[in-house]
């Protein structure tokens, strides 16, 4: 089943495809609606106040610089504020998973294992942490070799 992607700041509507030519549509799998939000993340990873569409359901991405990931929680409220790290998935009436259902949790959580990193995390101190601690145990190993 395809699907038709429209973008805001800070969410995404995911509807069934409209008849007549419209943008962004792409094939329902995960991998590709991993890939398609991934193009997205600079625009979608933005604060701001995003209202529920009437009859979506909706979930919430946020980014945990902690875990290095993407975490996933139903999103219904009628008024999300987002913060620069989340963004929200609304899927409208119709628009079905790959198993001919409407999206669930753990679909939803599988595209966020799917999703690059986000945008801002190679300049956060977790990330710097990281690379140091990759450089340290580098070094370690590499003189244990010897």
């Amino acid at each position: 089943m395809d699907l038709t992607f429209t973008f805001f700041r800070g969410s995404v509507v995911i509807s069934p495809p409209i008849e007549d030519g419209a943008h962004g549509i792409t094939h329902a799998d995960i991998p590709s609606m991993a890939r398609e939000l991934g193009k997205h993340l600079r625009y979608l990873v933005v604060p701001a106040s995003v209202p529920k569409p009437k009859g979506a359901r909706g979930f919430s991405l946020h980014w945990s610089n902690a875990q290095r990931s993407w975490d996933v929680i139903p999103a219904n409220d009628p008024t999300w504020r987002t913060d620069g790290a989340e963004f929200l998935v609304y899927f409208t009436k119709g628009a079905l998973s790959p198993l001919g259902k409407p999206w669930s949790l753990k679909e939803m959580e599988y595209v966020a294992m799917s999703l690059p990193e986000h945008p801002g995390f190679a300049q956060s101190f977790e990330a710097s942490r990281v690379a140091s601690a990759i450089c340290v145990a580098a070094k370690y190993l590499e003189g244990r070799a010897r």
